[in-house]
């Protein structure tokens, strides 16, 4: 409910496979929550038979989508998949349509193909960009990588579309700017088809917008219109305790979470503190951090920002909240190195000792061993770094909010096992610290 309420009216959402899509299906077609969206499932867009559906039928009072293809095309297209060169694509923006399209019922209506005498309420007007039309692009201009199949023999890369790319690409073109076209913020990059510089974030979607924004995030962020989005949604009994989330739902926790987090950030960027303030207050009173949450990512983040934003009490709490949690998950991480870097050693002088035997076939296994144990130490090694990274922004946390204690025993711990290791140690001063943190991003 709260992906169809981050969306302007009349428009198109595309979500991910059927695990995701069955819940918007279920509250359109059961609770007849906005009705007026056309939900497109990215998953079923590689067939025929629906996008047939998504062309020739209405949805309640969303109308047909605009796919210029013919049937029997879409049908070949559903049968094949054909190679890809990388493109620069370039799609026009004729304001002058869109500002006559925008102004009545009547021209929206003609505009997007259906009858003037279609009285449904949602089609009365145009749902325009909110902003002003003169400001959009002349024309929309990306390029398209299309996915990585392989590499052939010269190593040149293979590359592929799948059929819903093929199609995003067409109901892009032939829409005209006309309905709202979105992304669902759960999407996977890899289908948004490089479209992120023209993104817009909404609510838990992302509105493509024929203008370029730049933005730290994935999707530009109006403070105006994701504030009118996010007060629409509904947290029902997410605060209360004794509530049993599975981890799915736990995850997409952190993805409500990191939305109030953006706002905030971008209200501070601003200088309206207060505002930055109460969103990030309004996160943890409406989605408050749970004991059986394992994933300290965002609470890291509100931690720092708290600091950031001049609430230092609110900082320290959540950072005190955290360390067990990222403690936790950074000696078993640091624990499966170590295990490694053991077996390595061991394995090392297994090897000489084959050589110094001449034992060719002990020398093969443990070479194919070590190469194995390798790849495993990279990426377990990087997930030390990633962990370590988090605790660096903890640490600095700590140092700054008066929690000196824990601050010292959390460096003497890390710092302990990191001696002798490739891992920088973490800092012991607040000075220090805060070096970090600017090399980071995360201050000024």
């Amino acid at each position: 409910k709260n992906l169809l309420n981050s969306l302007a009216p009349n428009a198109i959402v595309f979500t991910n496979g059927d695990n995701d899509t069955f819940p918007l299906w279920y509250a359109q077609e059961v609770e007849g929550v906005r009705t007026d969206v056309r939900i497109v499932c990215l998953s079923l867009l590689n067939t025929d038979w629906y996008i047939k559906q998504l062309k020739n039928q209405w949805s309640h009072e969303s109308a047909p989508l605009p796919i210029s293809y013919t049937n029997e095309e879409i049908d070949q297209i559903a049968s094949r998949i054909d190679r890809w060169q990388p493109t620069t694509l370039n799609i026009p923006v004729d304001k002058e349509m869109l500002k006559q399209a925008f102004s009545e019922d009547y021209n929206y209506k003609e505009a997007i193909g259906v009858k003037p005498d279609t009285s449904l309420p949602i089609l009365q007007s145009g749902t325009d960009f909110e902003i002003p039309v003169d400001s959009l692009l002349d024309q929309v201009s990306w390029r398209v990588e299309g996915r990585l199949y392989g590499r052939d023999q010269a190593g040149n890369d293979i590359r592929f579309m799948q059929v819903q790319d093929l199609m995003i690409i067409d109901l892009i073109k032939t829409n005209n700017w006309l309905r709202p076209i979105y992304f669902a913020n759960t999407v996977s990059g890899q289908s948004m088809l490089g479209l992120q510089d023209y993104f817009r974030t909404e609510g838990k979607a992302y509105r493509i917008v024929p203008m370029e924004m730049e933005s730290e995030y994935t999707g530009f962020i109006d403070p105006k219109i994701h504030t009118d989005r996010l007060n629409k949604f509904s947290f029902k009994e997410w605060n209360t305790e004794g509530i049993y989330m599975d981890e799915n739902i736990r995850r997409m926790l952190g993805n409500y979470r990191y939305s109030f987090l953006q706002l905030a950030e971008t209200y501070y960027n601003e200088g309206k503190i207060d505002s930055a303030y109460h969103w990030l207050q309004q996160s943890e009173e409406k989605i408050p951090f749970r004991k059986d949450e394992e994933n300290y990512n965002l609470r890291a983040l509100y931690a720092v920002n708290y600091l950031k934003f001049g609430f230092p009490e609110n900082a320290a709490k959540v950072a005190v909240s955290a360390t067990p949690i990222i403690m936790k998950d950074f000696n078993s991480t640091f624990s499966s190195f170590s295990n490694i870097e053991t077996e390595m050693q061991e394995l090392t002088q297994n090897f000489e000792a084959a050589r110094q035997n001449a034992d060719i076939q002990t020398q093969r296994k443990l070479r194919i061993r070590a190469n194995s144990l390798n790849e495993q130490q990279q990426s377990v090694g990087n997930s030390v770094m990633s962990v370590r990274q988090y605790l660096a922004i903890i640490n600095y946390v700590l140092l700054n909010t008066g929690e000196d204690l824990l601050a010292q025993e959390l460096y003497n711990e890390v710092n302990a096992k990191f001696a002798g290791t490739p891992f920088t140690q973490l800092p012991t001063t607040a000075i220090e610290s805060e070096q970090e943190m600017k090399r980071y991003g995360l201050i000024n």
